[in-house]
């Protein structure tokens, strides 16, 4: 991926990440699988794996945007480190 390319994504997840609606989303979606989990029956063990995957699943996302963002920020400082050596 070029450095551009880097930036766009970084840019477009920081879009996200910063959104309202998205956060609204992602609290909303958590704590609906965290009510799931809390209403299985302790004998249910199948489908309590299957939500701590679920929600496993759900913070890899948000991990994900997260590195993409820090990734831009890396590029951002190689891109002016470069132009500050180069002049």
């Amino acid at each position: 991926m070029t450095p551009d390319q880097e930036l766009a994504r970084a840019d477009k997840a920081q879009q996200i990440l910063t959104s309202e609606a998205y956060k609204d989303a992602v609290k909303e979606a958590q704590e609906y699988i965290l009510s799931l989990i809390m209403m299985t029956e302790d004998t249910d063990k199948d489908r309590f794996h299957a939500l701590c995957l679920r929600l496993k699943q759900h913070h890899t996302l948000i991990r994900q945007l997260q590195s993409y963002m820090e990734t831009g920020k890396m590029v951002e400082e190689q891109i002016k480190r470069k132009s500050f050596f180069s002049v």
